[in-house]
C-alpha cells in the first residue's frame, strides 16, 4: 500500500480493516519475519474515515480502530435582519472556500429560499463529530461568529444530523 504521509511503500498484512464489517477492535498476527508495519487509512469520499494502525513484527497487537466513523451532516438556517440580506450572503459565500479546504470537510453549500422572506441555509457534511467541533475553532469561523449577532435576526445554531435513508 502506498503510505502518502510519508511518500513510501510499507507492508499492508490485510485488507480486511477496508471492509465496513470489520469488528471494532480487531487482532492480527504478523510472521515473525515481517517488517515492523505502518499502515495509513485516510477518508474517503464516500463518508468513510478510518484510523491508523500501527504494528511491529511477530507479536499479537489489538488495534485501536473502530469501525468507520458515520458522517455528520450539519444544517443552518440565516434569517438576515432588515437591510442586512445582501451582507449575510456575501459573509456565507465568504465561508465557503476556506471551509472547502478543512480536512475533516466533506462537502458544504450554501442554499438561498425562494422569495419573501430571504432565508439562507448552509448544509455541510464532516466525516465526523469531531471534525465539526474543530471547524468551530477555526478563524473564519470565529470571525463570522462574531459578526453573525449583527445581521441576523436570531443567535446562529447548527442542526447535527446523521443519514438514515
Amino acid at each position: 500500500m502506498y503510505c502518502r504521509a510519508h511518500g513510501n511503500r510499507h507492508h499492508v498484512p490485510s485488507r480486511k480493516a477496508f471492509l465496513p464489517d470489520t469488528p471494532p477492535h480487531y487482532v492480527i498476527h504478523l510472521p515473525k519475519n515481517t517488517e515492523t508495519v505502518c499502515w495509513h487509512f485516510f477518508h474517503q469520499r464516500d463518508g468513510v474515515l478510518f484510523g491508523r494502525l500501527l504494528v511491529l513484527p511477530g507479536r499479537l497487537y489489538s488495534s485501536e480502530l473502530r469501525r468507520p466513523a458515520l458522517p455528520v451532516h450539519t444544517f443552518v438556517r440565516f434569517e438576515p435582519q432588515p437591510g442586512k440580506g445582501q451582507q449575510l450572503r456575501e459573509e456565507l459565500q465568504l465561508l465557503l472556500e476556506p471551509t472547502r479546504g478543512e480536512p475533516g470537510c466533506i462537502r458544504i453549500h450554501l442554499y438561498e429560499a425562494f422569495g419573501d422572506p430571504l432565508v439562507f441555509y448552509i448544509h455541510s457534511e464532516w466525516v465526523d463529530e469531531a471534525a465539526f467541533d474543530a471547524h468551530a475553532k477555526l478563524p473564519h469561523m470565529v470571525r463570522f461568529l462574531g459578526l453573525a449577532s449583527g445581521l441576523t435576526t436570531h443567535p446562529v445554531k447548527g442542526i447535527r444530523t446523521k443519514q438514515i435513508g
